[in-house]
């Protein structure tokens, strides 16, 4: 029809099927029909049952499809996506991509698929973001907060630094009063820990528990003193001033 054969080429005379061939490829004293998807046979005369190997996954439906790729759809079941249902979209879990970015379930563990300009574990980053090149120190930051050409590591409680690679030394002020003792601890919020001398409670042994003297808490009751006077804290159900009565 285009002229496109020799005269004696054997894909002159038209040996493969029309419905089905992509091609017909001249060889030596030979041809070759490159099918359509979908097609098979010398010839790409068979329509191809891709269906026949049971290609769907995890519970999918299968559909012969000859005009795709795979020669097959598969139905997938809620929550099942892929070409075969083989992505659990449910796996994502607390995972949260960001910025338009598509959660994508793998054998191991699920990852973001972020879109052009954001990169991170959640797409949290623009590609251009100081914190894209991880800048804050891993064991002691919370959170990277991006800024205007600059960065902040947020640090967990106990650190510090520019880049929260400091632990914080919490006792370097001596917040424990009343003799007690200061014990550097990185994971606490405040960066040290008070062991309170016998009588003595709270962050800075600053509850003196002697100095409830006769206020009864009654029913469960806790009492906690205070810098003017000591009360009663209440378990749920009871009120009142020594928590006598019912609330």
């Amino acid at each position: 029809p285009e002229c496109q054969f020799p005269s004696h080429s054997p894909c002159h005379s038209g040996p493969c099927d029309q419905r089905g061939t992509q091609n017909c490829v001249q060889r030596v004293n030979d041809y070759k029909c490159e099918c359509r998807p979908g097609y098979t046979g010398r010839r790409c005369e068979m329509v191809f049952n891709g269906c026949q190997n049971r290609p769907c996954r995890n519970g999918g439906t299968c559909a012969v499809a000859s005009n795709t790729k795979h020669g097959y759809i598969c139905k997938c079941p809620p929550g099942l996506d892929g070409i075969t249902c083989e992505n659990d979209l449910r796996s994502c879990g607390m995972l949260r991509c960001l910025n338009g970015g598509t959660c994508v379930p793998t054998a191991r563990q699920s990852r973001c698929m972020c879109t052009p300009g954001f990169t991170g574990p959640e797409c949290q980053f623009p590609s251009h973001s100081p914190c894209h090149s991880g800048p804050c120190d891993q064991r002691g930051t919370q959170n990277c907060v991006q800024r205007v050409n600059d960065y902040k590591c947020e640090c967990r409680p106990g650190y510090t630094g520019r880049r929260c690679e400091m632990v914080f030394n919490g006792c370097q002020n001596r917040p424990c009063r009343n003799g007690g003792t200061c014990a550097v601890a990185s994971n606490t919020k405040h960066g040290y820990i008070c062991k309170c001398p016998p009588g003595l409670d709270g962050i800075t042994c600053e509850n003196d528990l002697r100095s409830c003297g006769m206020l009864r808490c009654l029913n469960g009751g806790t009492c906690v003193p205070t810098a003017r006077q000591s009360r009663c804290m209440c378990t749920p159900g009871f009120t009142g001033p020594e928590c006598q009565f019912p609330s």
